[in-house]
């Protein structure tokens, strides 16, 4: 299995994860999103904020073949993918 880089419209990294989730099996296909937590000052508070890493990017790590490539590639919100 390889890792490969989707690059897809920036805020709808988490709704393209979830598609993949329910279209594969965990074992065939696994995708995720990298995210950190932030500590951001509001109204004198300090909150810790969960941001992504990569804005605009999904790391999916499976065995690609030419079938599999066009089903990921059909879906709107993803632009390219980065090997």
């Amino acid at each position: 299995m390889n890792w490969y880089a989707f690059y897809v419209k920036t805020g709808y990294e988490h709704s393209v994860k979830n598609w993949l989730n329910k279209s594969f099996e965990k074992e065939t296909l696994y995708s995720m999103v990298p995210q950190r937590i932030v500590p951001e000052k509001k109204n004198g508070e300090i909150l810790r904020v969960e941001k992504d890493l990569f804005p605009g990017y999904i790391f999916v790590k499976t065995n690609m073949n030419c079938s599999k490539y066009y089903f990921i590639k059909s879906h709107s919100k993803i632009i390219r993918m980065l090997n």
